[in-house]
């Protein structure tokens, strides 16, 4: 392969804007089903089945087993991840107060913690739509250089004129 060839590859790296574009979008749902469970969804008290903060060298968090029964449907048992911040205070409380709603894209939302929750998701979001916006522009001038280079492959040539 031609070193101008390898020019064309630069446009691969496309895929990083488009992968924090998709982690913005996820984050705006998580966001939105949160609200959506909060404000639409129906109250209920948990019971806390289980609780675990895993604290590692490279990472802290924690997860919280909730165990409780909507009305009129089966009973709903479901493990939720959470920041160490988040889940640390929870680990004592042995009933949490939990939105219920089937239908959001984030269905249950645990009351006490919710404000806090909800402020992570939007720093996250914040982060991800100023990263996204960054790597655009810098991939619009690497894109720019790649193209520059491979149009202008054969002018860096040596080139002999003889004149008579």
């Amino acid at each position: 392969m031609q070193r101008y060839q390898l020019f064309r590859f630069l446009h691969l790296f496309w895929a990083f804007p488009l992968y924090l574009l998709f982690i913005s979008g996820h984050q705006a749902l998580v966001y939105k089903g949160m609200n959506k469970s909060l404000n639409e969804g129906k109250t209920y008290q948990a019971q806390v089945v289980d609780a675990q903060i895993k604290r590692i060298a490279s990472q802290s968090n924690g997860w919280v087993i909730l165990k409780f029964q909507p009305t009129g449907e089966a009973m709903v048992e479901q493990k939720l991840g959470l920041p160490v911040n988040i889940a640390s205070k929870l680990m004592l409380d042995p009933v949490l107060e939990v939105a219920y709603l089937k239908d959001s894209f984030i269905p249950i939302v645990i009351k006490k913690t919710a404000d806090v929750h909800i402020k992570v998701v939007l720093i996250n979001l914040s982060i991800s739509v100023v990263s996204t916006l960054f790597v655009m522009g810098v991939m619009v001038f690497v894109s720019r250089f790649a193209e520059r280079k491979y149009r202008a492959k054969g002018q860096d040539e040596l080139q002999i004129i003889r004149t008579a």
